[in-house]
């Protein structure tokens, strides 16, 4: 169902990104959101949980979805029955987790990259 919903959002041609959390969980997939695209995100954090647990717990069939249209996919998700949940927005050239931590695309890249090249040598 949640997959069907993601392909069906992707028609809409109103979708900057898309990205699974099924390997490595929500930072993981951001991470490598903004290394591909180099785009900057600012996340909150929701109140009252495991902070490790959010960033990485591994879940099927749940997607981060970076689009224009906002209003857009929160009806469409409504209209299929299928639970969505703002967690932030694109901004600037850093990953912002509000309250924890910022790390520059720049940097993030490098580390990718270095680690990258050390297991391929």
């Amino acid at each position: 169902k949640n997959g069907t919903f993601i392909r069906e959002i992707i028609s809409f041609k109103d979708i900057i990104g898309v990205h699974d959390i099924s390997d490595g969980g929500i930072l993981i997939a951001l991470s490598e959101m903004i290394i591909q695209n180099n785009i900057g995100m600012e996340i909150d954090l929701p109140k009252n949980i495991d902070i490790v647990n959010w960033m990485f717990g591994e879940d099927q069939s749940r997607y981060i979805v970076i689009t224009k249209k906002e209003k857009k996919v929160k009806d469409y998700a409504i209209k299929n029955k299928i639970f969505i949940e703002k967690i932030g927005f694109t901004k600037g050239k850093s990953l912002i987790i509000k309250n924890s931590f910022e790390i520059s695309n720049k940097e993030l890249i490098n580390i990718n990259n270095k680690w990258f090249e050390e297991y391929c040598s």
